[in-house]
């Protein structure tokens, strides 16, 4: 007697279901493999050289608003990873950047900028002004000459004092890097106890006084002048 085909399908059900029970049964959560977690940040932050020109975007988004052209060999640091996109401090402020436009490199000779200055064409406070560099601004150093440092400026070159640098792994000969510099009164200017308008007034400094730099808050500079310390703003100022 022929054993109907429908009865034969259901015997095969029954034993295929069986057998993968027991396969399951056997199955251990460790033999699931499962791909490595990539972290956001999945190239360390620190020193880059930015590889070709680029543009940098407000978001981590090339459809995003682009906001300066970076060029390249200039220094930047990376402070964070999001997919394709590296959050750069290239000034003061983040922006990001393709990552696969920068490249980890040995640049020991970098400063930053402590505040917006001028850059000047020689190693003088007497030599032509250049360009205004923002606060934060990454440079490489590429010599030292008394109290000045001659610094990368994208693709040109110019003079600044050391006092409104900070060193971020100086490996030349670094004895003429001094900690303070000299700024210059460009008027009759009050030197005043605290970062404001209203504050005391310590002493009122005729045209062309030197004055030894201290710090700086935003666009206040802090000042030692003959060993009283206040603060004068960055427009009464010169260096």
């Amino acid at each position: 007697m022929k054993v109907p085909s429908l009865l034969i399908i259901s015997l095969y059900l029954i034993l295929l279901f069986n057998n993968g029970c027991a396969v399951i049964d056997n199955f251990k959560a460790e033999d699931i493999v499962l791909p490595a977690n990539k972290t956001s940040q999945d190239i360390p932050v620190g020193l880059y050289k930015v590889t070709q020109s680029s543009f940098t975007y407000r978001e981590a988004d090339l459809g995003s608003q682009k906001l300066e052209r970076i060029e390249p060999g200039s220094i930047v640091e990376v402070v964070d990873v999001a997919g394709a996109f590296a959050q750069i401090k290239f000034s003061e402020n983040t922006t990001w950047l393709k990552k696969n436009q920068v490249e980890e490199t040995n640049v020991p000779d970098v400063v930053r900028t402590l505040g917006r200055v001028r850059s000047k064409e020689g190693p003088s406070e007497l030599a032509q002004e250049m360009v205004i560099l923002e606060s934060g601004r990454l440079l490489t150093v590429k010599s030292i000459s008394g109290g000045w440092l001659l610094v990368k400026i994208s693709e040109n070159r110019g003079w600044l004092l050391s006092g409104v640098l900070e060193p971020l792994g100086i490996t030349m000969e670094t004895s003429t890097f001094e900690p303070t510099n000299r700024w210059v009164t460009l008027k009759r200017a009050n030197l005043r106890s605290k970062p404001t308008i209203n504050s005391r007034i310590l002493k009122t400094l005729p045209p062309r006084t030197q004055l030894d730099f201290v710090g700086r808050e935003n666009e206040w500079i802090k000042v030692d002048y003959r060993g009283t310390i206040g603060y004068m703003h960055e427009d009464l100022l010169s260096q």
